[in-house]
């Protein structure tokens, strides 16, 4: 019976793909699982990973070890889970990854609520723009804009974020305000870009059911690649107009620092489903109690929409459109 933290320690090495980074899921030090790995490979009498100084990669013997003891760990973890439920509590820790802006400005401020309805429930938030690879990072799921087009996920969508275009009220003195999206063509605006793709916007008119929407790719001087919340910052000090989030847009248009354009018109992304937020987790054979507390938090916390923030939620325009049934 080999020890379980020598498994673990190696399943989740595989998971990120290297040593430091499987440290720090599991919240130890890379040398520790450098030496768990070691220590299981000289129990076992073979190697298990190919190692250099940039890359690990798993020798042949390793993948059929990984393949042999994955379900076996996946079933310890719901044999755990089934006593937590018998007892009644949920507990452990949910690894949560979130825009910055949706989790500082939406969800801090509810979390009491969840801490409270469960004592034992531990939640550790990374606030970051891009995910990346939620298995690899060590995410138990995420909220994010869009669904990514990866059978590897399940996306479940939790709510629709209106749009607005807006830009300062300086800037609209000094430049005047579009009179049609298509002008958006011939100024400099304030756009986001997740990867290599930039934003675009698509326009329909809110009195015309039967207008052909007007796609716009904005001309952009100022482009924000991290950080997101950024751009209200941007617009804000005159430098173009820009879509946010109704929501953060609400506190600056109420005191008249920025200026709602185009108002006869709705925009939204031009990608469908870009403008909604999904709770997006890997698909697993078991999806443990504390995950499914947490889902369920979310689910009835955002049921009614979302409070007046005052940043704005990032988008992620890579995505394609994916629902969960």
């Amino acid at each position: 019976m080999y020890d379980l933290r020598l498994l673990s320690a190696f399943a989740q090495s595989v998971r990120s793909g290297s040593f430091t980074e499987a440290a720090r899921v599991l919240r130890c030090s890379p040398g520790a699982i450098s030496k768990n790995v070691a220590r299981l490979e000289h129990e076992l009498g073979i190697r298990l990973f190919n190692r250099t100084t940039r890359q690990l990669s798993l020798t042949e013997e390793g993948a059929e070890l990984h393949d042999a003891i994955s379900r076996s760990l996946a079933e310890l973890e719901r044999a755990e889970d089934i006593a937590a439920t018998a007892r009644g509590t949920v507990e452990g820790t949910v690894n949560l990854a979130l825009g910055s802006a949706f989790g500082k400005s939406q969800l801090l401020p509810r979390l009491p609520r969840l801490l409270e309805r469960h004592p034992r429930l531990r939640v550790e938030i990374a606030f970051t723009d891009d995910c990346g690879d939620l298995v690899a990072n060590g995410h138990d799921l995420a909220v994010r804009s869009g669904a990514p087009d990866d059978s590897r996920y399940i996306c479940r969508r939790l709510h629709r974020l209106p749009l607005k275009l807006v830009a300062s009220a300086v800037h609209v003195e000094r430049h005047g305000a579009p009179q049609h999206p298509e002008d958006l063509s011939h100024r400099d605006c304030i756009n986001v870009r997740h990867g290599d793709t930039e934003c675009s916007w698509l326009f329909r008119r809110r009195d015309c059911q039967d207008h052909i929407p007007v796609l716009v790719q904005p001309q952009c001087r100022i482009i924000i690649t991290q950080q997101i919340e950024a751009v209200v910052d941007a617009a804000l000090s005159s430098l173009g107009p820009t879509v946010i989030d109704s929501h953060a847009a609400r506190p600056h248009l109420e005191t008249g620092a920025l200026v709602e354009l185009l108002p006869e018109w709705e925009v939204e992304s031009a990608i469908e489903g870009g403008s909604d937020l999904y709770i997006i987790y890997p698909h697993r054979h078991y999806l443990p109690l504390r995950i499914r507390a947490m889902i369920a938090f979310l689910v009835e916390e955002f049921a009614e929409g979302m409070t007046a923030p005052n940043v704005p939620i990032a988008m992620d325009h890579r995505i394609a459109d994916r629902r969960m049934p």
